[in-house]
């Protein structure tokens, strides 16, 4: 049976819509020989990989090694299961999950010399008991309560790592997706002194989910080689840059207040390196396998070839455990396994991006957050159903805002008074180059109903809403009936607007102890202020990112934009923080952490835009940046930028400023956007 007929007798739409329930990328002969030899898996004498697909990391071990080796593999998908026996007749191979008992209980070893693997990176949402007819996917909650089973099942763990790896599994958050339990067993397959390499999304690592794993690296592991594909040119079709880790078991569990400041070493291939049958093939025009030889290169500390775009660091590891003391110093499972008191000097530790900023200029204080000085971000407005809340703005009047509809609900025309829209910010094509969001310029209006309602609710209804409501005028009121009229959803599975399970939240009953009134699903949830933001930033850039003032606090911004608001209190007002946005410092952190989308676009999300560090400035400083900040939102210049910058580095260094220091911000910038965008 071809694949495209098992996916449909499975239930799926097609077979690339059952590979992404999967969540199966798999890594292909180029990364696999890469990973392999950059683990040494030619010295292993035991090997698995237990999310093993066709097996093409095993493939790849096989072909690395010449001496008989243990090999061993578990995959859950018939398909692959089948190419990977019709590939390696001999290699034990478990067809089931690797979260099973059952399947574990079947391997040849308990423990393995190298533990490699691609796991699915399969989201939260789609582990259910119902992918596929064959429900070959468990729940999280089941996935939990195996990988519980099989720590009690390892007699080789002593009782202390045992209890670090059991909390960590009933602690990890019911939203990560599948990678993190993934990630967990692969760690406890590892026999000590042994190795994981795994591969990952560049992101994966920073998001709040995978603390759980950051730390049981740091404390079971010493992280050897961290590599990034510098343009996202080893999977196709997939839209994130991937990164390899590799790490090696420590013999005992230490605390992370006793650790050894190591470091590793940080690879950025450029996608220049990369030949039809090698990554690094251009690295080693002359060799027969440049992979192998890279990795020996690396091994032994000689010198590799200069190549333009690659780049080879060495890392400390206590910058490491610097940024995830300061991320989860505060979580349930972080607090259970360490106390609140720092473990490393965050002052003498800053992350690896901060130090390669200043190029090793000492920082005079500890860098903080935005948040820390009273700054909220999030996210834009997400209306579950725009089609609906979105309407286009073709003229205004006294009776208000003649609008037209969208597409779907055939490009109604029709007036809506001042009082049931809102300005809204859409998209980038409506931001301009004065970097100030201006109400005028905005072509869209957002539907915000509060207090009044169809005619059809409120004579149908069964207590008096007159108290509560007025009725809608005529116009408005079909507007909706049209809507509710409408197939929404997809082709294949059509539905009511009411039936959205985005809309559905903003349906309320009559609350009789409360004299709280009804809702009804036209009606969006009061805006939070996240939605009225002082400054937004798009979430997706392709030039450097740069961050708007809106001109007042009465647009609302969609969800395609990161949105901050300064509380009350806080040290900064809109242009300061605007300036110091703006600034190289800021940019250049954005281009290092962000995540670099398929395209060479770089996504910038509010978890990025939290973690920016920046130091106390003083009141003679905000003052400065505030008259900076205003300057800027009237024109944008080079001039105007550097004098920001200045502000900020002399802050930052408490020192005299030179035009170097603000050139190798600059520098930085220019370097990495043009390396995310050669594709």
């Amino acid at each position: 049976m071809n694949s495209e007929v098992y996916a449909k007798v499975e239930g799926f739409r097609t077979n690339a819509h059952r590979k992404k329930r999967l969540g199966q990328v798999f890594s292909g002969p180029l990364v696999a020989k890469f990973l392999a030899y950059l683990s040494q898996a030619e010295s292993a004498s035991s090997i698995i990989d237990p999310m093993a697909g066709s097996g093409d990391m095993l493939a790849a071990c096989i072909e690395s090694s010449n001496k008989e080796v243990l090999v061993n593999g578990i995959e859950i998908d018939p398909i692959a299961y089948n190419i990977f026996q019709n590939r390696f007749p001999c290699v034990k191979a478990v067809l089931g999950s690797a979260f099973d008992l059952t399947s574990i209980s079947k391997l040849d070893s308990h423990v393995y010399d190298l533990v490699i693997t691609n796991p699915p990176y399969v989201r939260y949402q789609e582990l259910t008991n119902n992918v596929g007819k064959s429900s070959v996917i468990n729940s999280s909650v089941e996935i939990r309560k195996q990988l519980l089973q099989i720590i009690d099942s390892r007699k080789e763990l002593d009782s202390e790592t045992k209890n670090v790896f059991k909390l960590l599994v009933e602690e990890y958050s019911g939203l990560s997706d599948l990678a993190v339990p993934s990630w967990l067993l692969s760690c406890l397959l590892c026999k000590v002194s042994g190795r994981i390499a795994v591969v990952l999304p560049e992101s994966w690592i920073s998001r709040d989910y995978s603390g759980v794993i950051h730390y049981l690296l740091l404390r079971l592991f010493d992280i050897e080689y961290i590599v990034e594909d510098l343009n996202s040119a080893w999977f196709k079709n997939v839209q994130v840059k991937t990164s390899l880790l590799v790490a090696k078991k420590k013999k005992s569990i230490c605390s992370l207040r006793d650790y050894s400041d190591y470091a590793f070493t940080k690879i950025s291939l450029p996608k220049e390196t990369l030949t039809t049958d090698d990554l690094v093939g251009n690295l080693y025009p002359d060799s027969d396998n440049a992979s192998a030889d890279f990795a020996s290169d690396l091994h032994f500390n000689k010198t590799i070839s200069k190549f333009e775009g690659l780049t080879i660091t060495r890392q400390s590891i206590g910058n490491e455990i610097a940024k995830l003391y300061s991320k989860h110093k505060k979580s349930k499972w972080f607090l259970k396994l360490e106390s609140s008191e720092p473990i490393v000097n965050t002052k003498k530790y800053h992350s690896q991006d901060i130090t390669y900023l200043l190029e090793n200029h000492a920082l005079n204080e500890e860098l903080i957050s935005l948040e820390t000085l009273g700054v909220s971000i999030g996210q834009g407005l997400r209306t579950g159903a725009n089609d609906f809340f979105y309407v286009d703005k073709i003229s205004s009047s006294e009776d208000g805002f003649r609008v037209k509809t969208s597409k779907r609900l055939n490009k109604l025309e029709l007036t809506v008074p001042e009082k049931y829209v809102k300005p809204v910010l859409r998209y980038q094509s409506e931001l301009t180059d004065t970097l100030t969001v201006k109400t005028n310029n905005l072509s869209s209006l957002l539907i915000y109903i509060q207090n009044s309602v169809t005619h059809k609710d409120f004579t149908s209804s069964n207590v008096d809403l007159s108290e509560f409501y007025s009725i809608l005028p005529s116009e408005l009121d079909c507007f909706i009936e049209c809507a509710e009229n409408t197939t929404f959803g997809l082709a294949d599975k059509p539905k009511n607007i009411v039936e959205l399970s985005a809309v559905k939240p903003n349906i309320r009953k009559f609350d009789l102890k409360k004299n709280t009134p009804p809702r009804f699903w036209y009606m969006l949830p009061a805006l939070a202020k996240r939605h009225l933001p002082d400054i937004l930033i798009p979430r997706v850039n392709n030039n450097s990112p740069c961050s708007y003032l809106c001109e007042n606090g009465n647009v609302v911004v969609d969800a395609n934009f990161s949105t901050i608001k300064i509380s009350r209190g806080s040290s900064f007002n809109k242009y300061s923080l605007f300036a110091i946005l703006n600034s190289s410092w800021v940019k250049a952190y954005f281009e290092l952490n962000a995540s670099v989308m398929g395209g060479g676009a770089l996504k910038l999300e509010a978890s990025h835009i939290k973690k920016v560090p920046i130091p106390r400035f003083t009141n003679e400083e905000l003052i400065s940046l505030t008259k900076e900040g205003k300057e800027l939102a009237i024109s944008v210049s080079d001039l105007k930028i550097n004098k920001i910058d200045e502000i900020l580095i002399k802050s930052l260094q408490k020192q005299f400023v030179s035009d170097k220091s603000i050139a190798q911000l600059k520098k930085i910038v220019s370097n990495r956007r043009m390396a995310r965008k050669r594709k």
